[in-house]
Formats: C-alpha cells, structure tokens, sequence
C-alpha cells in the first residue's frame, strides 16, 4: 500500500470515536516505515487532529517499565512546554527551557528530574505533580496517539509488548499504533506465540510499501548532497527508480547508501580531472555510467545479500555498460561493444569503494582517464554520430547540415587521422543510401589522400580497429593503410641511408636503425650493414674501446635473434664475411689491449653465427 493509501487508512482509525485495538504498518526492513512515520504521518496526524504523537523506538528497550518511563518522559515533556507556552503568554519575562528528548540522554535526566536536580517548569509549577496527574489518570492518554516503531526489534518479548498495547488501546481507548517488520517475526521460532496475541490485539494491519517516485525528493534533501551531484541525481531520477523497480527493490537505505557513496566517489574523481580539459558533459557522461553502477551494486550488496567473496573482476578490452546485474544472476564481466581506444578494468574501483570504502587510486584513474577520453572524442566527432544513426534524424536538413559540417572539417584537415574509418563507414554509407552518389566517396577519398601527405606519420596503422557495415569503406581502409605504410617506409629508408653514411656514433645509429625498422616492419628492404661503408666498419673495429665493441655485438646478437639476418638480409652476410677477416687480424696483432682482444673474440663468435644461420 502506498503513502496516499496508508494515511487514508490511518485516517479512518484515528476517526473512529470507539476503538479497542491497535493498527500495525508491516514492512521490510528499509521500505521506509520509519521515514514515513517520521516525515510524513506524524506531521499529518498532529495537523489534521487535536492529538499529540508520542513516538517511542522499541530498540534496544529491555523490559515495559522503560517503555513506560519513556512514555511517561513524553508526555511531561508535552504538558510541560503547553504550560510554559501559556504562561509565557501572560508573563513575557517568563523564562523557558526546552527539554532533551534525545533516547541518549532521557533516562539520565529522568533519575535526576525524580531527586529534584533538575527544574524545567516555569516558576511555582512543580514536575512531580505532572507525573501524578499521568499516574493517577487525571492526563488521560487519549489526548495522544502512541506510534512504537522497531518492534521486532525490541529485547521484551512479543506476548509483553502486546499486553503492553493491549492495556492502551484495548483499555484506555488510546489510538495505538506498532511499526514492525513482521516477516522476520515469522521466521523465527515464538512466531505462534506472537500470531496469537496479535489477533486479540491489533485490528488492521497495513502492508507498508513506499512508492520511491513519491519520496525521492524527500530522500534527496535529507541527504544534502553537493549542489551539482544533487542536481545531477535529480536529472537522474527515472534511471535510478526504473533501476530499483527492474531489480525488485524498494530499499530507502539501500538508496541513501548508493547516493552517499557515488557523492564520495565523484568528489574523488572529481579532484583529479578539474584540470585535465574535460567539459562538464565530459564528467556528467561518465558520472552516469558510474551511478548506475553504485545503484546495481548497492542492491545486490544490501538487498540480495551477495556474498563479497564471489566477486570476480576481469580485465576487458573496452567498457560499454556498467549497468551489468540483473535478476537472473550477477554479471561482473562488463561486455566489449563501444569503441574506447584502451584496455580498462571494468567496474572493480567502484565495486571496492562500496565493499570496503577504499579508494584504489591508479586503476581508478586509468579508467576515468580512459573513459573521459572517449566520450570528448565522441564530443568532438558529434557530426559522425548524429550521421551514424542519419535514419533517426527527424528532418532531411538534419542530415545535409551535419554532412556539410563533415566535409568542410575534412577539407580543412581538422580531423585527425586516426578518424579516418569512422569518417569513410560513415559517409560511404551516406553516400550509397541516402545521397545516392558515387562522386562523394571520391572526394572524401582525396581529401584523405591530400591531408596524408603532412600527417601520415601519426596514423597508427595497427590501431583504430572499428567494426565496419560499410563494404568499400573496410576495403578503402586497407588501401589506405598501405598507401600510409609505403609513404612510412619510403621516408624511414631515406632515414637508414642518412644514418648509414658516417661511422660517427655507431652504437647510436645501430638502435635509431633498429627503431625505424621495428616501426616499419619491412623486410623487404636492405639491411644495414650493407649500407655502410665497409672500410669505416674497418676502422671501428680498430679505434673503438672494449664497451663499444660489447655494444656492437649485443645489437647484432639481438638483432639476429628477432630477424634472422643471413635470411632476411643475405646482401649484408658480404659485410659480415669482411668483419671476420679484420677481427682475425686484429687478434693476431701484439700491440692491443687483453681486454679488447677478448672482446673482439666474443663478437667474432656471433659474428659466425649469423654466417651459419644460428638465429637462436
């Protein structure tokens, strides 16, 4: 039963002039009965009748004479603060003091009020006459409404708390209201017992169920969230009821607990991008994947009690939904379908912040980082994605001014070149269904071709994998890729014979050379050794120190072991056959160093190697 509802009901007892029994409000623990009470019902009781609400929390209570004490505490507190009001009235000098009512510290002052340590009455009004009044009937509790919440809760047992009960509302014809979570009542052993002095007790039991739509503001201003993640979860507000709703949860903490924590987490991320260039989309874009992460995790860590131990957190390629726990069972492996350009963890950092309340820093940041920048791509190619669903636009405006913004961006080479697939599946798509010309891809095609010819160094060829719908798009890819490897390998062989004309530093142009081939890739090509003047090799081997000599040969050992150098480069086995010749040279020469002699040997034995096609 809704809040509406409830009241309603409520309503109808609190009208009824003769009444012998109490109402109970059942509900889960975390439905919000207490929330209700609290926040709603006793507002509304105390508005709309000429009653005072006494609430008193069963918990932790241990026998009736504290929840008489109790009562008793409450109702000297009503009377005492009328009295006061009204003789403030006549005498405005009066001074007033406002009673604790806290369950802290009430039955503290409770044993001091009784020895007379404490006044809280106006002058002349005496506090012990106030309780024999209530003692004696003269206060008659039919003036107040009595709410016990926490029932189940309570240390007493259930067949005193209900003669307890009994006596008010059965007796003294007080309106009696029990808050209880009956279902764990139920579950446990005295359950007959309880059923049985219920049915003499209480007349009308009411399934409490909030309707979290009709709360959630409440519950948003309580928590007094930082303004912009309070705002933000206000826009959020469907996404997280649907959420709730999907998984069969009506828990008000378990909400408080997501919404606390995705706070803490936002400041903490927070902190580390404010100045990193990202736009509040940017943050609000990942802030929405990380929410519906908190809310799934939250109702699975305090609703369906899953066990902690049974997470299991896998390194996936990309991140396309956090969103990933539904009723069938839990899902922890996020799925690889958008396009982020590096591996993440999926939701470990946030699944470890709600578990333990701890921040892991470094992969935190890796997936913040990684994320943030995949949506300011996405931010910044917004044309491309408005295009890529083009059957969705409402007008055919839409689509033609959105193609112009991509064609005047491709003409003045403002994308960059590693959008070049998304651009060409894209447009070649366009082209083919909706404009219905062919001249299109052609013009895409050279301007792609003319902007190469100053930035085909930064395309990654091996990277920007995308899953292509368009046919001639996938195959202009790879032509594309081929015509930027040939301009690579063109530019870097014209590097190799720059490096390759003064034996000056060799050591260092060994590992340039090394670079540019294992960027290239090409086999195809001369090797290195053939390009170099044999006689300044000659001359290497004679001035250079025992260190160099070492480094020399660690290069070819490496080198040989990746590439196999006879195989893939027979032209430099030449070059190879003459180092031989002036190493044993060298060797039979008297006038060189012991050190440099047995350096020189250990790169005469890989040199022969190489010349027997060792490669391992």
């Amino acid at each position: 039963m809704g809040i509406e509802k409830t009241l309603s009901s409520i309503d109808v007892y609190i009208c009824e002039k003769e009444t012998d029994y109490a109402i109970m409000i059942n509900g889960g623990w975390g439905s919000g009965k207490t929330y209700f009470v609290k926040n709603k019902l006793i507002d509304h009781l105390q508005s709309a009748y000429e009653k005072q609400v006494i609430y008193i929390s069963l918990f932790g209570l241990k026998s009736v004479e504290e929840i008489l004490q109790d009562i008793s505490f409450h109702v000297a507190n009503i009377i005492v603060n009328e009295r006061a009001r009204k003789k403030a009235r006549i005498n405005s000098n009066q001074n007033i003091k406002s009673i604790n009512t806290s369950a802290s510290t009430k039955l503290g002052f409770w044993s001091k009020l009784w020895r007379g340590r404490i006044s809280l009455c106006p002058k002349g009004e005496k506090i012990n006459s106030i309780i024999a009044d209530i003692t004696s009937g003269v206060i008659s509790f039919e003036n107040y409404i009595f709410c016990f919440d926490d029932f189940e809760r309570s240390t007493i047992t259930y067949s005193e708390l209900l003669g307890l009960i009994d006596s008010l509302a059965g007796q003294t014809n007080t309106k009696t209201m029990i808050v209880v979570n009956e279902e764990y009542i139920i579950s446990r052993k005295n359950a007959q017992d309880y059923l049985k002095f219920k049915e003499k007790v209480v007349g009308l039991t009411i399934n409490f169920e909030n309707e979290m739509d009709e709360i959630f503001e409440n519950i948003l201003n309580g928590l007094k969230l930082k303004s912009n993640v309070s705002q933000f979860v206000q826009d959020n507000k469907d996404l997280i009821i649907e959420t709730f709703e999907r998984l069969e949860s009506k828990n008000i903490r378990t909400l408080k607990f997501a919404l606390k924590r995705f706070e803490e987490l936002c400041k903490k991320i927070e902190e580390h991008i404010c100045d990193k260039g990202y736009s509040i989309n940017n943050r609000n874009n990942f802030w929405g994947i990380m929410l519906k992460r908190c809310i799934n995790m939250s109702i699975a860590l305090k609703d369906m009690k899953m066990n902690t131990n049974e997470i299991k957190w896998e390194e996936v390629e990309k991140l396309q939904e956090y969103n990933c726990i539904d009723k069938t069972g839990f899902q922890w492996e996020l799925k690889s379908a958008s396009l982020l350009d590096s591996s993440i963890w999926g939701a470990k950092f946030i699944d470890h912040y709600l578990v333990k309340y701890n921040f892991v820093d470094d992969e935190m940041f890796k997936v913040v980082e990684s994320q943030m920048e995949a949506f300011k791509r996405r931010e910044r190619l917004q044309e491309l994605y408005i295009l890529k669903e083009w059957y969705y636009c409402k007008t055919d405006k839409e689509i033609e001014d959105n193609f112009s913004v991509v064609m005047g961006k491709l003409e003045s080479d403002k994308y960059d070149i590693d959008d070049y697939d998304t651009i060409t599946d894209i447009c070649f798509e366009l082209a083919e269904k909706y404009f219905n010309d062919e001249e299109i891809k052609q013009r895409i095609k050279d301007n792609m071709e003319k902007n190469l010819l100053t930035k085909y160094e930064i395309y990654n060829i091996w990277g920007n994998k995308i899953l292509f719908e368009n046919k001639e798009a996938r195959e202009y890819s790879f032509e594309l890729k081929r015509k930027v490897l040939e301009m690579i390998r063109t530019k870097n062989n014209e590097k190799l014979q720059m490096i390759a004309v003064s034996i000056d530093g060799l050591i260092d142009r060994l590992y340039e050379f090394e670079r540019i081939y294992v960027d290239v890739g090409n086999y195809e090509e001369q090797g290195f050794l053939s390009k170099i003047d044999t006689k300044d090799l000659e001359n290497f081997l004679e001035v250079a120190d025992p260190k160099d000599i070492i480094l020399f040969r660690n290069f070819l050992l490496r080198f040989n072991r990746s590439h196999n150098i006879k195989r893939k480069f027979p032209e430099d086995m030449e070059t190879v056959k003459v180092l031989l010749i002036k190493i044993n040279g060298l060797l039979e020469n008297m006038d060189i160093s012991t050190i440099k002699k047995s350096d020189l040997i250990v790169l005469k034995s890989t040199l022969e190697q190489i010349a027997e096609n060792e490669a391992d």
